[in-house]
């Protein structure tokens, strides 16, 4: 099955920051797939057409001011905001069980997501 891109809303200290993700649907564990800076979401296309990660609902989320997403006025670009917005990101979709792959680059957005939610996966 292909990715579906979708966009979702979040509020931000009185803006709204625009999430642009990639989804395609499987299980019931979700597949939390983030990109380095200076990358998109585009960047694991090639996962989301192969069979070992089927049965996982696969999510690839633009950081904000990255890709499709748009970045509220006077964003910082901090990680911990980043990290801030994907935990929210996470509760909307309502994904309960989720699962972190990421490159290394992304180890600060990681460390800031909820330990409850999400364990790692390195691919």
């Amino acid at each position: 099955r292909k990715p579906v891109k979708q966009t979702l809303q979040l509020p931000w200290e009185g803006s709204t920051a625009t999430i642009s993700y990639l989804q395609r649907p499987a299980g019931t564990i979700h597949l939390l797939l983030l990109h380095g800076l200076q990358a998109t979401s585009e960047l694991f296309l090639p996962l989301f057409s192969s069979r070992s990660f089927s049965q996982y609902t696969l999510l690839a989320p633009d950081f904000v001011g990255f890709g499709g997403s748009d970045a509220p006025e006077r964003f910082s670009y901090d990680l911990a905001d980043q990290a801030s917005l994907i935990s929210q990101f996470l509760t909307s979709i309502k994904a309960t069980r989720v699962w972190v792959s990421r490159p290394t680059k992304s180890t600060t957005v990681r460390s800031h997501v909820n330990d409850d939610t999400c364990r790692e996966l390195f691919v």
